[in-house]
Formats: C-alpha cells, sequence, structure tokens
C-alpha cells in the first residue's frame, strides 16, 4: 500500500479498482451494521397484536413469523392454558380483568389471584412471541453477517491488491561470510 501516492494519471485504472475495493469493504460493514441494528430495533409484538386479524394476516406473510401461532398452540398448556383456550380469548380475559381491578382499585378481593394468573399468562404469551421472533431473525443473521464480512474481507484484499507496487521490488542481496 506504500506505492498508492505513486500511483500517476496513467494508472487510473489502479486507483478506480481502489476505490472500488473501499466502497465494497464499507458497503459490506454498512450491510452488517444495518442487519443489526434491524433486529435490535424491531416492533414488540404484543398481546393485542396477536389478537388481531389483521396481525395474523401479516404473520402469514412473513417468514420470521411463520409457525409462531403453532408454537404458541404447542406451548398452550404451559404458557396459557390455565386461563383461555385461546390467544384471542386471553386477550379478553385480560381486558376483562383489568376493567374489574380498574373499577376495584384498592380493594383487596377474591379476584385478586385470577387477576394475577391473566396478567401471567398473557406476559408468558407476549415473551414467547417475541423471544420467538427474536430467534428466527437471530437464525438469518448469521449468514448475513458471513455475507457481510465476506464482501468485507474482499473489498480490504481488492483495495490492498490494487495499491501494492506494480512492480516487483528488487530482492535484497544478503551474503554471509564465515571466518574460519
Amino acid at each position: 500500500m506504500k506505492s498508492l501516492g505513486e500511483i500517476g494519471p496513467q494508472a487510473w485504472p489502479r486507483l478506480a479498482t481502489a476505490i472500488v475495493g473501499v466502497g465494497i469493504a464499507l458497503g459490506g460493514v454498512a450491510f452488517v451494521m444495518l442487519r443489526i441494528s434491524q433486529l435490535l430495533t424491531d416492533d414488540w409484538i404484543t398481546l393485542t397484536r396477536l389478537s388481531l386479524d389483521e396481525f395474523q394476516a401479516q404473520v402469514a406473510n412473513n417468514h420470521y413469523l411463520q409457525g409462531l401461532y403453532e408454537e404458541l398452540d404447542v406451548h398452550r398448556e404451559e404458557l396459557y392454558g390455565h386461563v383461555a383456550d385461546d390467544i384471542p380469548t386471553l386477550y379478553r380475559r385480560l381486558c376483562e380483568v383489568n376493567r374489574r381491578d380498574r373499577a376495584e382499585s384498592g380493594v383487596e378481593n377474591a379476584l385478586s389471584q385470577d387477576i394475577a394468573e391473566t396478567r401471567t399468562a398473557a406476559h408468558s404469551v407476549v415473551e414467547f412471541a417475541n423471544y420467538y421472533r427474536t430467534r428466527q431473525r437471530f437464525r438469518k443473521l448469521g449468514r448475513q453477517l458471513i455475507c457481510g464480512a465476506l464482501a468485507t474481507v474482499a473489498g480490504a484484499f481488492i483495495f490492498a491488491y490494487s495499491t501494492s507496487s506494480e512492480t516487483p521490488e528488487k530482492p535484497l542481496h544478503v551474503v554471509i561470510e564465515t571466518a574460519h
């Protein structure tokens, strides 16, 4: 790379190749940063969204979320089966216990256990849904990071190769004399 400053007007193809190499390397880094930031800044899936038909239609077209409802159903008994048969019923029940809790604010009642169980089940479902999506996106992210890293390495190699000297330096001649 020490010959980069020696590139004259007659060697513009080398300079153009070096610029392309830098562009490819920076593009690879930018791609990696974009994909990581998208993973970390995704919208939170809420119980409301899980209950909406519109969201369910989006799930069918989203490869990160395909299989989410099947997984929720597989783990239904563990997550929410003790309070509801399905996600929309859980959502309606959560709305109902929240209304009752607001209406009876400050009053200790026998429904406190029901309220706590429903909220815990709703929280578990939301956590599971967000974990599921993050896990699916993370699986794909590994392949994308490899592609970005390869582009970065290729760009750096192109840059280094294009900025190396066109003519090899004269080899150093070393003579070793020994005294007998």
